[in-house]
C-alpha cells in the first residue's frame, strides 16, 4: 500500500533534536556551535555535524541543502530525509518506514495487509516457540541491550558506544528496551532501542544473538515494535537506516516498510560505507578485548556515525 502523505518523509520535531544533541554532547563532551554539535577528529580539523546519532534531523532536504552551502570551508555533516522517488539505487541509505495511517491506525489490518506471509509465519513460530518480549527502563535491560548490540555491531566491524549514552538518553527521552528472551534460561535473544517523538516510533538500534532451534525472534521483535506504536497512536514506525537492497533492508521490507530517502550531506565526497570498509574489516579482526576498550572512545571522533 502506497504511503498517505508527506508525513512518510517528515522529520524529527526541533525539540527532539535538541533534546538528543544536548545527551551526545554531555556524554562525549563536545561543544556547541548554533545547531551543530562540534566533533574533534584524530587526524585533523573539528567537523560540524547536525546531528551527529541521528539518521535525520528536523530539516527537511531542502533546509538541509541550505545549511550546507552555509558551511562553506568548514567540515560538515547533515543528514535529512527527501520524499520516495521510486525504487532507491542498491548501497544508497534509506529510512525503513511503515504508515500506520494507510492501514487505519488497526493492528489487524496491519498483521493482514503490512506484514509479509513469511513475517507473520515467524511471529507465529516465535510465540509457538514461547518467546515473550520485555519492555524497561532499568540499568538491567540497558546492559542486556548493550551487550546484545556490543556483539552484532563487532560482528559488522562497528565500535559500539558507551553504555553512559543508552543510559542518559533512556533517562532523557521517551525511550524503551525491547529484548527477546529466551523462555528456559531468559537469556536476551534480540533487542531494540523505542524512541517516541511525537507521531512517530523510531528504533535507531537493534542487536540480535542469533540461536538455532529459537527462529522469529527478530520478527516478534519488530511486530511487538509496531503492535507498541499502535498504541501510542504513532502515526509512523521507523525501522532504521539500511543501505538499499542489503539484508537489513529486505528483512525490514517484510513488514510493509517503504524506503525513505536519506540525504547526506558532506564536505567530503563518497559513499560512506565505502569510506569505512578497509576500517570495518581491520577491526573485525581485532580481538574483543581491545575493540570493547577502545570503541567507547573512539566513536567521540565520528561525526558520521
Amino acid at each position: 500500500m502506497r504511503p498517505d502523505g508527506p508525513l512518510i518523509a517528515a522529520g524529527h520535531s526541533r525539540d527532539f533534536v535538541a533534546a538528543w544533541g544536548a545527551v551526545y554532547c554531555e556524554v562525549y563532551r563536545w561543544r556547541r556551535e548554533d545547531r551543530f554539535a562540534v566533533v574533534p577528529s584524530l587526524l585533523g580539523a573539528p567537523t560540524f555535524a547536525y546531528m551527529p546519532g541521528l539518521n535525520y534531523t528536523d530539516l527537511n532536504a531542502g533546509e538541509a541543502q541550505r545549511l550546507a552551502r552555509e558551511m562553506t570551508g568548514r567540515p560538515f555533516n547533515i543528514r535529512a530525509l527527501a520524499p520516495p522517488s521510486g525504487v532507491p539505487p542498491a548501497g544508497a541509505p534509506v529510512a525503513l518506514r511503515l504508515d500506520l495511517r494507510a492501514f487505519g491506525h488497526d493492528g489487524e489490518n496491519v498483521w493482514q495487509q503490512a506484514l509479509g506471509a513469511s513475517a507473520r509465519r515467524n511471529v507465529r513460530r516465535a510465540q509457538k516457540a514461547g518467546l515473550r518480549v520485555s519492555d524497561g527502563t532499568d540499568r538491567a535491560a540497558i546492559a542486556s541491550f548493550h551487550g546484545l548490540l556490543s556483539a552484532t555491531l563487532g560482528r559488522h566491524g562497528a565500535p559500539m558506544m558507551p553504555k553512559r549514552l543508552f543510559e542518559a538518553l533512556i533517562g532523557t527521552l521517551d525511550a524503551r528496551v525491547l529484548l527477546v528472551r529466551d523462555p528456559v534460561g531468559g537469556e536476551a535473544l534480540a533487542g531494540l532501542v523505542r524512541v517516541r517523538d511525537g507521531a512517530l516510533v523510531w528504533t535507531p538500534w537493534v542487536g540480535s544473538r542469533p540461536r538455532a532451534g529459537l527462529p522469529g525472534s527478530g520478527e516478534l521483535l519488530y511486530w511487538t515494535l509496531i503492535a507498541s506504536a499502535l498504541d501510542a497512536g504513532a502515526a509512523i514506525v521507523d525501522f532504521g537506516r539500511s543501505p538499499a537492497e542489503d539484508g537489513a533492508y529486505r528483512f525490514k521490507r517484510k513488514f510493509g516498510a517503504v524506503p525513505v530517502p536519506i540525504r547526506w550531506l558532506s564536505h567530503r565526497a563518497g559513499a560512506l560505507h565505502r569510506r569505512y570498509a578497509p576500517a570495518q574489516k581491520l577491526w573485525r579482526a581485532m580481538p574483543n578485548a581491545v575493540t570493547g576498550a577502545l570503541g567507547p572512545r573512539l566513536c567521540r571522533y565520528l561525526a558520521d556515525y
